[in-house]
């Protein structure tokens, strides 16, 4: 699996986790979130700490399970993706 396979499949996720938090399946998404940080250790580029964060606050929300992890993860979505928007 590729570096870009690996974080397709993790935005697949997030994009789920975000419109169906209940549905989601919890166990891929803390995997895949894990692969993207094994993936992610490249030297910073534009926009990786961010996609890092996202990656750190979905294994947090995947293992707790707390409301204030879910809404952690959220607003790191959204800084991410404002950062996407500004950026292109």
């Amino acid at each position: 699996m590729t570096v870009s396979d690996i974080g397709h499949r993790f935005a697949r996720l997030l994009f789920e986790a975000m419109a169906h938090p209940v549905g989601v399946d919890r166990g891929a998404l803390l995997n895949a979130a894990s692969a993207f940080l094994d993936a992610a250790l490249s030297p910073e580029s534009d926009g990786l700490t961010l996609a890092r964060r996202m990656a750190f606050r979905a294994c947090e929300w995947c293992v707790w399970d707390r409301p204030e992890d879910y809404a952690a993860l959220r607003r790191a979505v959204g800084a991410f993706e404002m950062h996407a928007a500004i950026t292109n």
